[in-house]
């Protein structure tokens, strides 16, 4: 009962930011600014009351329309709650059941890449300022004793994503006349590689270009098409967090039953 009660209150949590993602999914795209003014509908302009802001439920029960111009809301805004809120419980069970720095720095990379999911599908850009402080952040956190992760392999990791791939991306460009891994691509990779280390960075890489293989097939999408990569990679790095965390975790009760601890 108690452990409901926590899940239940990290949902709420989780959805709370994942309203506040929304705004940054929404404004940062346009270099506006994500405190002021408050929320309002795009098209009135009218202000968001709060009892008419509460995530989910205010959705739920406006049957996605503004409440003063009756303008459909995108669905997106829903999902960004329902997802964030998600997110904040699946860590916390996944790992454990436990607060420490783990779960806080994959909340912070997943929370965050939820936000680059959106603004890059919606938009075709990874803006600067969500990927550059990332990477700042994920190589500060590997100097944590209790990081999963050394922090020369963080350093190392963003190091080689943006070094190999920037010049991918750079001859490419050259050869081809045109962009073929846009430059937040290269950054948000290079942020992948702080969080995730320099074997993670390519294992990533790998998967992501796997999931967009079958997007691609499955949506049937010409060749000559841009596609935002963003969403891919990150995919790719929860599918690549959930298998290495599940090994370990395998790793760790096999030891545990052989010596009988």
């Amino acid at each position: 009962m108690e452990l409901l009660i926590i899940y239940l209150f990290l949902f709420f949590i989780g959805s709370c930011f994942g309203s506040f993602f929304n705004v940054c999914i929404c404004r940062i795209p346009k270099n506006e600014s994500i405190v002021f003014p408050s929320s309002h509908c795009p098209v009135c302009k009218k202000k968001i009351t709060p009892y008419n802001n509460i995530p989910v439920f205010s959705y739920i029960f406006l049957k996605g329309k503004c409440r003063d111009c009756g303008t459909k809301i995108h669905w997106h805004y829903l999902f960004v709650e329902i997802l964030t809120g998600a997110l904040f419980v699946f860590l916390f069970a996944f790992l454990g059941n436990r607060f420490n720095l783990i779960y806080f720095k994959y909340l912070l990379f997943f929370a965050t890449a939820i936000i680059i999911i959106f603004i890059d599908f919606f938009h075709m850009i990874i803006p600067d300022s969500i990927d550059i402080p990332l990477i700042i952040i994920g190589i500060i956190l590997a100097f944590f004793p209790m990081s999963d992760i050394t922090w020369k392999s963080s350093l190392m990791g963003a190091g080689i994503a943006f070094i190999l791939f920037f010049g991918i991306g750079f001859i490419y460009a050259k050869l081809k006349k045109m962009e073929g891994l846009g430059g937040g691509d290269v950054k948000y990779l290079t942020a992948i590689g702080a969080f995730f280390g320099s074997p993670g960075v390519f294992y990533i890489l790998f998967i992501s270009a796997i999931i967009a293989l079958i997007y691609i097939l499955a949506m049937r999408i010409k060749r000559s098409s841009f596609i935002p990569f963003g969403p891919f990679l990150a995919l790719a790095a929860f599918v690549y967090f959930i298998i290495e965390n599940s090994v370990a975790q395998g790793m760790t009760g096999l030891f545990m039953r052989m010596y009988g601890l």
